[in-house]
């Protein structure tokens, strides 16, 4: 999947304004933009929603994330990922883990791919979801 790019513009313009503005780049598939912002992320696991965290993007492109976490995952391993498009939009996708690898005590170096955006219900739970909540985000999940 590739995010369309008018929501890629608003993602990195959104994520810039975080603690850090460095613009870098680094040549690939499709070119990588630095930022240091707080992500929330979520684990798919079991066929339903596991860990949930925050973790912090280091760089985004088109078609992915670097990511440090606490949150360690094998190869093909799947989180949601929720990135502002603006200060009221976010953008919920499934991604995949690419890579992952320790960096520190408890933090992980995740490198992952979109695979697609979430669907609508699914989404709206996890942006909005207390624990109350986790059951139902299970089911949608599910399908």
């Amino acid at each position: 999947m590739t995010i369309p790019p008018q929501y890629f513009a608003e993602i990195i313009s959104t994520l810039q304004r975080g603690p850090s503005s460095a613009k870098g780049q680094e040549l690939r598939r499709t070119s990588r933009m630095q930022v240091w912002a707080q992500i929330p992320i979520g684990v798919i696991k079991d066929r339903g929603l596991g860990q949930r965290s925050v973790s912090l993007a280091r760089d985004i492109s088109m078609e992915g994330i670097g990511l440090l976490s606490t949150i360690s995952l094998p190869a093909g391993g799947q989180i949601l990922v929720c990135l502002p498009r603006n200060d009221s939009k976010s953008l919920v996708l499934i991604a995949e883990a690419v890579f992952c690898a320790p960096v520190a005590d408890g933090m992980q170096s995740l490198g992952c791919r979109f695979t697609e955006e979430a669907a609508p219900t699914l989404a709206h739970l996890f942006e909005h979801q207390t624990d109350d909540q986790q059951a139902r985000l299970r089911r949608a999940v599910l399908g």
